[in-house]
C-alpha cells in the first residue's frame, strides 16, 4: 500500500513541521479548572480531524466562501440542487424550516451553513464560525453586495458562555467589520 500513497511531506512530516515551526501563532484557550489561559502552540490537531486538518488565513477562508456559495466547487450539473440544499434552512428557535432568516426568525442553520438576520442593517448574511482549542475563524458573507469578512482569532472562548472570563464576541467583531466596510464604501451597500 506505501508504494501507492505519495507523502509530499515525508512519511512523518518532519520536513514541513521543521518549514512551519518558525511561523506558527500562539492560540490560548481558558481552562476553568485552573483559571487561566493555557498556550496551545505545542498542540497536535489531530485529534480534531477533519476540523483540525484545514490550515488556512483569512484571504484562503474569504477565497473559499466565494467559491462554496457561488458553486464553483461543485459539478455544474449538481450545483443548482447542491446549493438548494446548502442553504435550505432549519429555524434555531423552532427546529422547524424557514425559507430564510428574518426578523422574526433571525437565524437558520443549513447544511454546515448557518444564516443569520442583523435587526439593525435590516439584511441576511451567511456565516459559520469554526474552532479547535487555541484558534477560531468566523466568516460573514453578503448575497447582496457579495462581500466576505473573516475574523480569526487566537483564542478559544466561551462560545455559549455568557459568563466565560474570555467572552465570545467574534461574531460581533465580524458584523463591526462588514460595517466598517460598508461606511468607508457606501457604493457597496445593499439596494433595500
Amino acid at each position: 500500500m506505501r508504494t501507492h500513497i505519495n507523502y509530499p511531506a515525508g512519511p512523518d512530516g518532519a520536513q514541513v513541521q521543521k518549514a512551519i515551526s518558525d511561523k506558527k501563532i500562539h492560540g490560548y484557550f481558558y481552562d476553568k479548572k485552573n483559571k487561566k489561559s493555557v498556550d496551545t502552540i505545542t498542540n497536535n490537531l489531530t485529534w480534531a480531524g477533519a476540523a483540525g486538518a484545514l490550515v488556512a488565513n483569512t484571504d484562503n477562508v474569504a477565497r473559499w466562501v466565494q467559491l462554496l456559495y457561488h458553486g464553483s466547487l461543485i459539478i455544474p450539473e449538481y450545483r443548482e440542487r447542491a446549493l438548494a440544499e446548502l442553504e435550505s434552512l432549519v429555524s434555531t428557535k423552532t427546529g422547524k424550516p424557514i425559507p430564510a432568516v428574518t426578523e422574526k426568525e433571525p437565524m437558520g442553520f443549513g447544511l454546515g451553513v448557518a444564516a443569520i438576520y442583523n435587526k439593525q442593517l435590516k439584511q441576511a448574511f451567511w456565516f459559520y464560525e469554526g474552532s479547535t482549542l487555541g484558534f477560531r475563524v468566523t466568516y460573514v458573507w453578503s448575497p447582496c453586495n457579495d462581500i466576505t469578512t473573516v475574523v480569526a482569532l487566537n483564542s478559544k472562548a466561551g462560545e455559549g458562555d455568557p459568563k466565560s472570563p474570555m467572552g465570545d464576541h467574534i461574531h460581533e467583531a465580524n458584523q463591526k467589520l462588514y460595517q466598517a466596510i460598508m461606511q468607508h464604501n457606501p457604493e457597496l451597500r445593499c439596494k433595500k
